[in-house]
């Protein structure tokens, strides 16, 4: 037997074999023994990428072209960073595959699962992992509220003035400022954005959005 924390070249001497035996030993051992980070999954995380270049195929000379994404989703465990599994596609049932693949003792211990907006990942979530709660991660929770405060920047615009937004209105003006967390801006580019709800004619419905936004930033 070999001693923890020992190393294979002295386990070797001890036992009158050569190096190589002990650590061949060691390695079909580590091949049977499941990984320290899978026995300690309690939430998870689950995205989607693209590994490379859109591409198009055709079948034959004369074949129609087909359109290729070669999307993948990854599957990491939220609590030490360390990817866990990677998939081809992006749906339900590429997803709902790899987790149906781990045992059930390790789908019964997940507790958690952050997604983006996909309901392709929710539902493999909810068919395999009976005691996993879904949520939407903080980085996508503000990019919806990014797109509110450009939706109801353009809306005001049209609504009251019929057209586009231009260089004269402080909300297109400064319309990346209202992306921006107010945290992080200088306080010249703080003033700016200020102004923008009082200044000219007051946005209360731009403020109100916009401070949404601030509040999911917070969390």
């Amino acid at each position: 037997m070999i001693d923890s924390g020992r190393a294979v070249s002295e386990v070797a001497t001890v036992f009158g074999v050569a190096w190589w035996t002990v650590q061949a030993t060691v390695n079909a051992a580590a091949v049977l023994l499941p990984c320290v980070d899978d026995l300690q999954v309690r939430r998870l995380g689950i995205d989607e990428h693209r590994n490379r270049r859109v591409r198009s195929y055709r079948n034959g000379d004369h074949g129609r072209w087909r359109r290729v994404e070669p999307w993948m989703s990854t599957t990491v465990n939220a609590d030490s960073g360390k990817d866990r599994g990677i998939v081809d596609g992006r749906d339900s049932a590429a997803v709902g595959g790899w987790l149906n693949a781990r045992t059930a003792a390790w789908r019964n211990r997940v507790e958690a699962v952050a997604i983006d907006q996909s309901e392709a990942f929710k539902k493999a979530i909810t068919e395999t992992l009976p005691n996993a709660a879904v949520s939407v991660d903080v980085f996508h929770l503000v990019q919806l509220a990014n797109r509110a405060v450009t939706k109801v920047r353009q809306r005001l615009v049209r609504d009251r003035d019929h057209r586009r937004g231009r260089q004269i209105d402080p909300a297109w003006a400064n319309r990346m400022l209202l992306l921006r967390g107010y945290d992080t801006l200088f306080a010249r580019a703080k003033a700016r954005l200020d102004r923008v709800f009082t200044v000219r004619r007051p946005h209360a419905e731009l403020s109100a959005v916009w401070g949404v936004k601030e509040q999911l930033r917070g969390c």
